[in-house]
């Protein structure tokens, strides 16, 4: 039997978390921008063109505004497959070590990390996320 994919613009099911952590006495951002073109900023949305939730099912969920902090945005049921493109900016302070982590369906699929500073306030990546073949959880 062939493989069903998806339409474009068209979700598939699964869970797909994505993480920014970082160390240093600094604050960052996370702006996750789905296939669909829709930025998700868990930092209360401030940007121009950012938003807490989307059409595409992604929510903001964790905000953190201190040193060795974490951000993150969840796609609880189903997710857009495609090139999302995730960025660290460095919000406040001098330098930060970081690591952004994406998860489908419990499992990394990828993980990119730097130093931002202030010469070099961000880095932005691009993820191809697959069509999912279900469901699942959080690990």
């Amino acid at each position: 039997m062939p493989s069903r994919q998806p339409a474009p613009n068209q979700n598939v099911a699964g869970m797909l978390d994505i993480w920014l952590t970082w160390t240093g006495n600094a604050d960052m951002d996370l702006v996750w921008t789905t296939p669909n073109n829709f930025s998700i900023c868990p930092f209360n949305g401030s940007a121009v063109g950012c938003a807490q939730t989307s059409p595409d099912g992604a929510v903001a969920s964790i905000d953190s505004a201190g040193p060795n902090g974490m951000e993150s945005v969840l796609f609880a049921d189903s997710y857009p497959p495609g090139n999302h493109i995730g960025t660290a900016q460095l919000f406040n302070g001098v330098s930060a070590d970081f690591t952004i982590d994406m998860k489908l369906n419990g499992n990394v699929i990828s993980s990119f990390s730097g130093t931002l500073d202030q010469q070099n306030p961000e880095l932005i990546g691009v993820v191809n996320v697959p069509a999912s073949s279900g469901g699942g959880g959080h690990p």
